[in-house]
């Protein structure tokens, strides 16, 4: 079983994805700390209309490899859960060796929990030792084209083009950057990808190792937390309408499609004190309260659409005696997006925003304990 589709880059702007016969598409979002593909939501937006499985890739310009991986995610976060992530491993990168690539690699996977694949030329993929990346368990995006430049369609059965060194298979094949398809005049690069949607669904969601069942995870607790001491109770409206209470993780807040406006938050013990940043303006001031009646101090928000959360859970002395101190460990999702990384309190070490979300990109779900 085997899926066929293209990759673009704004060298494609006018290309439709919903008219253009592919199966996937794996679109260019950023370049080195600074590049970020002007067409790049307008493909998102047309090929998740269209049923299309999606990709996002980061072409790599050297520096640092941190730097660069925390650019691509802050550009890409409202798409998380729903993309495939990829490293475009070429160009004048490939001299800083394997080792940066694979530190790129390791900060994605770190923040979240999600293993891109690399892509990189043939030669290259013989070129250098990968035996490290290979162990950590990154697949390969192989390109070769055993037909040169000699136009063509869709081969899924293409031959690999020379070895798969450290590897020995691969994910995904561009076997020719010479592509001619339907209602597009130009050139495409053209991929099979070795599996079906289930199998490219748990590369979108960090499950590849079992594809063909991916369970989501429920995160642990911050060191030393223990659930049963602090329940955290909360609601939010959305499109108007005030939803029912969720007590810890027993469900989420929202529904999904409709933009949240407003939260409310209270816990069992200690006190919480959270914000909201509004769509197109900026952070409201904090509230402690949790009353749908009080909009000054019972909940957070003016009627606009929210794109992020910041919650700080100060822990009561007895609970600190007994167990240390607790954090709020909450999460958002973009409107029919996946959810971004769980955040803790307001950090800003290992990663974190400080908040959860992204700021531009409405949120319909929300989940705290």
């Amino acid at each position: 079983m085997s899926l066929n589709g293209i990759d673009i880059s704004s060298y494609q702007q006018g290309l439709d994805l919903g008219t253009v016969p592919c199966e996937f598409a794996i679109i260019k979002a950023t370049e080195g700390t600074s590049y970020v593909n002007p067409s790049c939501e307008t493909h998102f937006q047309q090929g998740r209309a269209a049923g299309k499985k999606l990709g996002v890739y980061h072409f790599a310009r050297g520096g640092d490899a941190g730097i660069e991986a925390d650019f691509f995610l802050s550009n890409i976060r409202g798409y998380l859960g729903s993309v495939l992530l990829a490293l475009d491993w070429e160009a004048d990168v490939v001299k800083y060796g394997p080792g940066y690539a694979k530190a790129w690699l390791d900060r994605v996977q770190s923040r979240t929990g999600v293993k891109p694949l690399v892509y990189m030329s043939n030669s290259v993929v013989n070129q250098y030792d990968w035996s490290d990346v290979v162990r950590a368990d990154y697949g390969l995006w192989n390109a070769g084209y055993y037909a040169g430049y000699r136009p063509m369609g869709y081969n899924p059965d293409a031959p690999i083009y020379g070895q798969l060194g450290a590897w020995g298979n691969c994910a995904v094949y561009q076997y020719t950057s010479s592509g001619r398809l339907q209602n597009w005049g130009g050139n495409l690069d053209l991929n099979v990808f070795y599996g079906d949607r289930n199998a490219w669904d748990a590369y979108v969601k960090g499950t590849v190792q079992r594809p063909e069942s991916p369970q989501p995870v429920t995160p642990p607790k911050p060191s030393g937390s223990a659930p049963s001491v602090v329940d955290f109770v909360y609601s939010v409206r959305a499109g108007g309408v005030i939803y029912e209470e969720v007590t810890n993780l027993n469900d989420y807040a929202g529904v999904r499609g409709v933009p949240i406006t407003d939260v409310a938050i209270r816990c069992s013990r200690g006190s919480v004190r959270y914000r909201v940043h509004v769509l197109g303006g900026g952070w409201l001031p904090f509230v402690t309260g949790y009353n749908w009646s009080d909009h000054v101090y019972g909940y957070a928000g003016n009627g606009q659409q929210i794109d992020a959360v910041e919650v700080y859970y100060y822990t009561p002395a007895d609970i600190v005696q007994s167990y240390g101190y607790q954090k709020a460990q909450y999460r958002v999702s973009p409107v029919n997006g996946g959810y971004f990384s769980w955040q803790y309190d307001n950090e800003r070490t290992g990663g974190q925003d400080g908040y959860a979300g992204g700021f531009n990109i409405p949120i319909d779900r929300f989940q705290i304990f």
